[in-house]
């Protein structure tokens, strides 16, 4: 088995003895992650991250390799103690993703979300089924007790209006 682009550098920083794939959760020794009725991983997606252009990359190591060390557009220091994962966000890439959060969300955003919510324990976690159907049921008592309201405020108006017509 081989471990998704998230997944492996957060091994690589945990280095967990043991790995196991339960029903519905993955446990890294101690650390358990919660996954859905499929097994996958509900994403809490981050919405900024610090993003670097290619250019600016390719631009910095020259001056860098050239000696300079002032006035680079990047920092290496920057990336000291942190995973990067290196991606494109571009339309023409073809790695724009539909999230609930945007349309077009780039890929690699996703992995680094993903890396993230493993690293700090930031997980969504599944609705019980009994929790699901107790807020839908709920939900659909308000909206048909609602619905009542709303049509007997209907009816009222409607008389107070044809009374004004008349009168």
């Amino acid at each position: 088995l081989f471990p998704s682009l998230a997944l492996a550098p957060v091994l690589d920083i945990l280095r967990p003895a043991t790995l196991q794939l339960a029903e519905e959760t993955l446990s890294l020794d101690t650390r358990r992650i919660p996954l859905d009725h499929t097994g996958q991983l509900l994403v809490n997606q981050y919405g900024k991250f610090n993003a670097y252009s290619y250019s600016g990359l390719i631009a910095s190591l020259k001056q860098l390799n050239d000696g300079e060390i002032e006035h680079l557009l990047v920092n290496p220091a920057e990336f000291t103690g942190r995973i990067v994962f290196v991606g494109a966000d571009a339309v023409g890439v073809h790695d724009l993703k539909a999230t609930p959060l945007s349309a077009k969300t780039a890929g690699v955003y996703l992995q680094a979300s993903v890396a993230g919510n493993l690293l700090n324990g930031d997980f969504l976690r599944p609705l019980s089924s009994t929790v699901a159907w107790s807020i839908s049921a709920t939900l659909a008592l308000l909206g048909a007790l609602a619905a009542l309201a709303l049509r007997q405020v209907t009816i009222k108006l409607a008389l107070l209006f044809t009374l004004l017509l008349l009168f």
